[in-house]
């Protein structure tokens, strides 16, 4: 089978659209299983030595960055903003990560960069999901305070608040709760 222009011009419904909405783009099951594990068990093998990078907090913390930052998927672009991607991430926390961050840890870079070396540029974090969530992942790394533990929803959102969010951001630990429980706590 075989779609064309004029197949994907007709578009859901509208009541398709609030579905969507409501319930996000992306399955979480999808997300936790299809994405951001195998990204973590690639970052781990990388760097045997951290047992943080894929563990349940940090699958968590992903899920509910997700869930707060785009509606799961829901909105790849910010609406009055630069960020881009399922975790809304910002063209200048993009190059800090690569910067100053990346450049000295080649066994990292070496878990995402196909290309000879070559820097993926920032939109590439919208369609591609392993990228942007090794980069979600590795925003977190950048910082020496422990992941909260893996169930503790007040305890990630608090966290994504002060470390992804942060005081400029507009985002609320209450609409991380929110999020994650209209998303995640429901779906897994």
């Amino acid at each position: 089978m075989s779609l064309t222009l004029s197949d994907a011009s007709q578009g859901p419904s509208a009541a398709r659209l609030k579905d969507w909405k409501d319930k996000g783009m992306i399955r979480t099951d999808d997300l936790k299983n299809l994405v951001i594990i195998p990204v973590l068990k690639a970052m781990r093998k990388a760097i045997p030595n951290n047992e943080n990078v894929n563990s349940n907090s940090a699958v968590n913390l992903l899920l509910g960055t997700c869930a707060v930052e785009s509606n799961m998927g829901y909105f790849l672009k910010q609406i009055k903003g630069p960020a881009f991607g399922i975790y809304q991430i910002e063209p200048t926390t993009y190059e800090d990560i690569w910067e100053n961050y990346l450049s000295s840890r080649p066994e990292l870079i070496s878990v995402i960069l196909y290309n000879k070396g070559v820097v993926p540029d920032l939109l590439e974090i919208v369609g591609n999901l392993y990228l942007a969530t090794f980069m979600a992942r590795v925003h977190y790394m950048r910082f020496r305070e422990p992941l909260p533990k893996p169930y503790d929803v007040r305890g990630m959102a608090e966290y994504w608040k002060t470390y992804y969010n942060t005081s400029k951001g507009k985002g609320t630990v209450q609409g991380f709760i929110a999020n994650y429980r209209k998303y995640i706590e429901n779906e897994i």
